[in-house]
């Protein structure tokens, strides 16, 4: 079916099928939305038909249907490319289904005899210029609508803590690159010291971006200063309709506030080791974050504590309300209650763009486990776990930046470095030094 329509765009183009002796302009075939445009050019087929088996002096009722679901429209505005392959989707259908489709069009409130109106010589004579031009002409594939070997990228952060300095100078938690493999992605840890135009070629390669928790200053330090980088990045791509998702967790998404309004509006909203049901907004159930979410889930997100937080400061819902650039970029999804009382944005998805942000931390519920933190380690916190992950790294999918070269794409991978076990000096369980 697909290499038909591919031949459709190639044949005819030199293929003219005229109603009287008027050229009746419009716009080019498109070959992948064909199908919706037979939808609405069923009267096109007729006029196309007739003229090809000889029936043209049939007087065509004003609205005719066919029988196998396509309506029809008057005869107005549509190019001879359309008409061309209008001729062609009839022969398809006689084809393959003749008596469901093509011998039931409605050709003068009559239904045609295929044997003796001479369509059936046109049906085999498509048929053999369909034959002869596959064999001339290399077969298109349609592009596969999703990329199935992802690459995310993670920014490391600087090492801060004196007992962790001698590992290394910047580090990335386990848990996060567990989290991204779990789903299906690679990971790709980012260093704080390339130059621009480093960073931009990487952006070339990667197909989402990680902003992880932590402790360092969300405007004056390095951290700071490479997302700045890669959120400009994506913000051109994506306008371009280069697509590239951005997701912050906790610090992250904090940095995403920052990114998005040029200030640092956060407040104090204390939540400090403590699990939250999420209060999920209206707009909650038609986000893309959520939409697919079971809805026996949905409602559990709401009545179990299933989101681990880990902060001091956020943005507060009366800040994110009047501040007209956050709420025009961000969907709100979800708030909580600190334990001041005050209330605080939880979960955000851009509207426009693929950027999204959580303030708990969606990865610790399967693969952080020091006793002290309070993950939900339940079943249902490692299935939102899970599907956040998901979520996210399916968005991924739909990048298609890659690696010209092999060998490159496995050295950049998170796999030529090992983990060192860090629970008895720190609150990760594993850390990556770099």
């Amino acid at each position: 079916m697909n290499s038909f329509f591919s031949l459709l765009s190639v044949h005819c183009a030199t293929q003219t099928v005229t109603h009287g002796t008027t050229s009746l302009p419009g716009q080019k075939l498109n070959p992948e939305n064909f199908l919706p445009k037979v939808h609405a050019f069923s009267r096109t087929l007729m006029f196309a038909s007739a003229n090809l088996t000889g029936l043209a002096s049939i007087s065509f009722p004003k609205a005719t249907t066919c029988k196998c679901g396509l309506s029809s429209l008057p005869c107005t505005d549509y190019s001879d490319t359309d008409k061309c392959a209008a001729v062609y989707f009839i022969s398809y259908c006689s084809l393959t289904a003749p008596g469901d489709c093509a011998a039931y069009l409605h050709l003068g409130h009559r239904r045609p005899n295929m044997a003796n109106s001479g369509l059936l010589p046109c049906i085999y004579l498509a048929f053999v210029n369909s034959i002869f031009f596959s064999l001339a002409l290399p077969t298109v594939f349609k592009r596969n609508p999703m990329n199935d070997r992802p690459v995310f990228g993670i920014l490391t952060q600087i090492v801060t803590d004196d007992v962790l300095k001698p590992f290394g100078k910047t580090f990335i938690p386990a848990s996060y690159v567990k989290y991204m493999e779990s789903a299906g992605s690679r990971v790709m840890p980012i260093r704080l010291t390339h130059t621009t135009e480093e960073y931009e070629d990487i952006f070339r390669k990667i197909n989402g971006l990680l902003f992880i928790g932590g402790a360092v200053d969300i405007e004056t330090s390095e951290f700071a200063r490479v997302a700045k980088i890669f959120y400009n990045l994506a913000l051109k791509a994506n306008d371009k309709g280069d697509f590239f998702p951005i997701w912050g967790t906790c610090l992250g998404m904090q940095l995403l506030t920052v990114l998005v309004c040029g200030e640092n509006l956060l407040e104090k909203t204390t939540a400090e080791n403590i699990a939250l049901p999420l209060n999920l907004t209206t707009e909650a159930y038609s986000s893309r974050m959520f939409r697919d979410f079971p809805e026996d889930f949905m409602k559990i997100l709401t009545q179990e504590p299933l989101t681990g937080n880990f902060h001091h400061y956020g943005l507060t819902v009366e800040t994110f309300q009047k501040n007209e650039m956050l709420h025009n970029f961000f969907s709100l999804l979800s708030t909580n209650t600190a334990e001041n009382e005050a209330h605080f944005v939880s979960t955000v998805e851009g509207r426009r763009y693929p950027f999204y942000g959580v303030q708990w931390h969606p990865e610790g519920n399967r693969f952080q486990w020091n006793t002290r933190l309070n993950f939900p380690h339940s079943a249902h916190g490692a299935h939102l776990s899970s599907l956040m992950a998901e979520f996210f790294v399916n968005e991924g999918r739909k990048s298609f930046h890659h690696f010209d070269n092999p060998t490159e794409e496995a050295s950049s991978l998170i796999y030529n470095y090992t983990p060192v076990y860090s629970a008895n000096i720190s609150a990760y369980d594993q850390l990556y030094f770099f």
